[in-house]
């Protein structure tokens, strides 16, 4: 204890008369012990002074790890020697009654007083902190609540200063098991060994870092600027995606400390300040950071570094303080984040076609403590809002595992191989495919996946072309009163993408952009529209409404197609676009789709009859598998249902008779009735009578019986008639 401090604490706790009150703290960095200029009490714990057996001391500790502590004393491999054996507490108090408590350096001339802080922790140690304010962020933001010296007895190259008693000079790594052992030799080291815990290092090295405390550059958040507050405000006017993004730098940015702007470098931006060689006092002026800023447009920044300050100063200027005339140039740079944090003034607004703000910065997720975190406080700072209207923030590329693609781990990805394997509009559509929000996988099996996806969209394409060579949509297109039904449905749904894939793009959510893409031409297209048309592309007379009713979707389709994927594929998409009738220019000169309705009736009466269209699907594969038939179309079907689940279908098969009817169409069958009876929908499949017409394979009793073409059917008997 401090001279004093003993008498008092006696008066306090009269158990302690006689006994040297020594508190008990633990550090795993010795070489900070010099630096020490108070202990630190968490205030609600509790505390409390134990006797050492056979001698007048009493060590003071928190009550909470007492048993941990001893028992690590204990411990084989303890280098301090015989541990001391403790008694029943002399006396007990909260953190508090130690605040201001003056204790004695253990062999540097000065007292250390007892501080409170809720981070002292009870998990480990002794609940007694060595408080060093130069080389800690704790024990920094202490001291200066306490009024200590931020004192830092550690040059820039990691050596104690010739100040230091008996370690002055010696690298701090070097002399920690010194100070260990001087400790021991004064009788003032309980306990010394190896320990395993969580320690800071450099991330380019790996070697250990070290604090220390330095004069720096700083940006007040607080004060009559109002940074902090202006910022926080500027946050809720940007649109942020994904949406957490706004809460987790609204966060940071509200909990950080004023930012240092300065660093310790040999070259970079410099900070245009100038020190009077008189007093010693730092100069930075607006008119001189002007007249700086003239110089580096014409000479760059590197005239600081070639250039005396009597050449970087105007003629006769003088110390605002002591008018002294000779200056030193301040050696410190910018913060590196405060370079790119200021790209947007050095970019946008000097240019028509590049306005200030910017529309969107897009960056990974560190970037909310980066560049979104600093472009944001420099925008509020200099124009009074943030210099970006939107924020996309991605995460990382890992491998199929989650581990973080790196060459070190042998897990990197060749993507010349990639491209040259599957081309590069395949790992293209892979950019899209995964959700860029959260982190993104990536393997070859994706890869194959994406690939097929790529190849359906693909086909889909080639097939939608390959029935528009004789549509010329001025002359054939039908109007949208006059579309058969199943052409309807297929306008309604194609709305219904459409629309989402708008809104997808509009919000950034790019996965689902594919997704909805992906499963339309795969789903919605191949397996029904496209195949169900199959018959009326192939088979009706080439001007027919019925025909041109279909090409008049088919149109609208690949046109919107082709415009939906020129963001995602875009040599697909360019590729498509001239084969499209009417279509004119690029690709990417169009515009996307108009956004449009969809009618939910139809999309509500169609999904009636799709789902018995897939209860059919399934009754036909089944004969298909016991070979009753070979293909679809040699199979005629009954459904039987209530007169509510058929009521659908049985209006569309009376909207149109021809031959094979709109049910044998919808089903790709030959023949196909409806029966209403009670109980649950069921489906019977049997060979279709007749026989099979040579030009649309649909079977029909007609077939081989008419005089003019006895191998056709009666439809195709009729359009053969007309040509």
């Amino acid at each position: 204890m401090a001279e004093g401090e003993r008498s008092r604490l006696e008066k306090r706790f009269p158990a302690l008369a006689g006994r040297n009150v020594q508190a008990v703290i633990w550090t795993t960095t010795p070489w900070t012990l010099p630096a020490n200029l108070a202990l630190a009490f968490h205030p609600e714990a509790d505390y409390a002074f134990y006797p050492v057996e056979g001698t007048s001391d009493a060590l003071l500790l928190a009550k909470a790890v007492k048993d941990q502590a001893a028992a690590r004393w204990s411990a084989k491999g303890n280098q301090a020697g015989p541990p001391p054996r403790l008694g029943e507490p002399l006396a007990e108090a909260k953190g508090t009654a130690f605040e201001h408590v003056r204790f004695r350096h253990p062999w540097i001339d000065r007292d250390s007083p007892g501080v409170l802080g809720d981070y002292v922790t009870l998990d480990t140690g002794t609940g007694i902190v060595h408080t060093a304010p130069g080389h800690g962020w704790d024990d920094y933001l202490t001291g200066v609540r306490y009024g200590l010296d931020i004192y830092c007895p550690v040059d820039e190259g990691g050596f104690l200063l010739p100040e230091v008693e008996r370690f002055g000079g010696k690298r701090v790594f070097d002399a920690n098991p010194e100070i260990v052992a001087f400790l021991k030799d004064r009788g003032s080291l309980l306990q010394a060994g190896q320990e395993a815990h969580s320690y800071p290092i450099c991330w380019r090295c790996k070697n250990p870092i070290i604090f220390r405390a330095t004069e720096q550059w700083f940006i007040g958040l607080d004060g009559e600027g109002r940074l902090r507050e202006r910022t926080l405000a500027a946050i809720g006017d940007v649109q942020w995606f994904p949406a957490w993004g706004e809460e987790r730098i609204r966060n940071m940015i509200a909990t950080r400390p004023d930012w240092c702007i300065s660093r310790q470098r040999l070259w970079g931006v410099p900070i245009t300040a100038f020190y009077c060689k008189g007093c010693d006092k730092p100069v930075m002026q607006a008119d001189l950071c002007r007249r700086l800023a003239d110089l580096f447009e014409k000479e760059s920044a590197d005239a600081w570094y070639e250039r005396e300050a009597k050449d970087l100063l105007p003629p006769g200027f003088s110390c605002p303080g002591c008018r002294g005339a000779e200056f030193e140039k301040e050696k410190d740079i910018l913060d590196v984040w405060f370079d790119s944090g200021s790209s947007h003034a050095a970019v946008l607004g000097r240019r028509p076609d590049l306005a200030w703000p910017a529309d969107v910065y897009l960056e990974g997720s560190d970037q909310h403590r980066g560049w979104f975190h600093s472009s944001l406080l420099i925008g509020v700072a200099t124009r009074g809002r943030a210099p970006y209207r939107q924020v996309i923030t991605h995460g990382f590329t890992v491998d199929a595992e989650g581990k973080k693609i790196s060459k070190s781990l042998g897990n990197d990805v060749d993507t010349h191989k990639l491209i040259d394997t599957y081309g590069a509009e395949v790992l293209r559509l892979w950019t899209i495919m995964v959700d860029y929000r959260e982190d993104m996988r990536f393997s070859d099996e994706m890869v194959k996946r994406v690939a097929e996806a790529y190849r359906k969209v693909r086909n889909t394409c080639r097939y939608l072309l390959s029935n528009l060579y004789d549509f010329d949509p001025a002359r054939d297109a039908v109007a949208e009163a006059d579309l058969e039904e199943v052409d309807g449905y297929a306008l309604a749904r194609h709305r219904q993408v459409v629309g989402r894939v708008l809104d997808a793009y509009g919000s950034y959510e790019f996965h689902l952009v594919y997704h909805q893409l992906v499963q339309y031409c795969a789903a919605d297209l191949s397996s029904f529209y496209l195949d169900v048309l199959k018959d009326r592309l192939y088979c009706e007379a080439a001007g027919s409404r019925r025909r041109r009713s279909s090409q008049t979707l088919l149109h609208r389709i690949a046109r919107d197609l082709a415009l939906l994927l020129a963001p995602a594929l875009p040599f697909t998409a360019e590729e498509v676009w001239p084969m499209i009738p009417a279509a004119s220019g690029s690709v990417h000169a169009a515009v996307f789709p108009a956004k449009e309705a969809a009618d939910e009736a139809v999309l509500s009466r169609w999904a009636q009859m799709l789902d018995v269209r897939s209860a059919v699907t399934k009754a036909l594969e089944e004969a298909r598998a016991e070979k009753r038939i070979a293909s679809s179309l040699e199979a005629r079907v009954e459904v039987k249902g209530a007169a509510a689940a058929l009521r659908a279908l049985r209006e569309h098969a009376e909207a149109d008779a021809t031959f094979p009817g709109n049910l044998a169409n919808l089903f790709i069958v030959s023949s196909a009735r409806l029966r209403e009876a009670e109980g649950p929908l069921s489906v019977t499949v049997e060979r279709a009578s007749g026989a099979k017409c040579e030009r649309c394979w649909t079977y029909s009793e007609k077939v081989g019986r008419l005089d003019v073409h006895p191998g056709v059917c009666e439809r195709c008997a009729k359009i053969l008639e007309t040509r």
